[in-house]
């Protein structure tokens, strides 16, 4: 038998967890008290990746308005039919597309917002993201105008009268 030094230490490895040990060498899945500062961001690498969502109450529309904010890094090679950014058409009435082919503008944002349950109205956007750079878009409905803005620019705005989105 050999005696060795190299002894596993059990403890939490991630730095950014309150309770980190720089002594330990293996991870044991105790990590916990991590900061909540706001700050998150979530990196797919392009191959069917996406986050959901949970139904929740916080998604339904208030007032028959509407505003969803992001930023996106689209590929120059996007080749995407329907990439959506954010929405739930079932039971919420809005999507929010960018980078989609899917487009009368190909690699655009595009929002879609709903009518009535089966009939929804487009705005597509006219600037194609797909150029590997950050851009932050935002989408709007004030109940009667629907707009996209890229990097703060107006892009492209429709009239759009419509309380069904107040129904759900």
């Amino acid at each position: 038998a050999t005696w060795s030094t190299d002894v596993p230490v059990f403890g939490c490895t991630d730095s950014y967890a309150e309770n980190y040990s720089s002594s330990a060498n293996v991870d044991d899945g105790s990590c916990s008290g991590y900061p909540d500062n706001g700050e998150y961001s979530l990196s797919f690498d392009g191959v069917y990746d996406y986050a959901e969502v949970s139904p929740n109450s916080n998604l339904v529309v208030d007032n028959n308005t509407l505003s969803i904010e992001t930023w996106v890094k689209i590929p120059s090679t996007g080749n995407n039919e329907n990439a959506t950014v954010f929405g739930g058409r079932l039971g919420y009435g809005y999507m929010l597309y960018a980078g989609s082919n899917n487009s009368q503008t190909p690699g655009a944002a595009r929002l879609d917002i709903n009518t009535s349950e089966d009939t929804f109205e487009v705005l597509h956007g006219n600037t194609d993201l797909r150029d590997d750079k950050w851009h932050f878009i935002s989408a709007t409905y004030d109940g009667n105008i629907a707009k996209i803005y890229i990097d703060g620019e107006l892009d492209s705005e429709m009239e759009l009268s419509s309380n069904y989105l107040s129904t759900l």
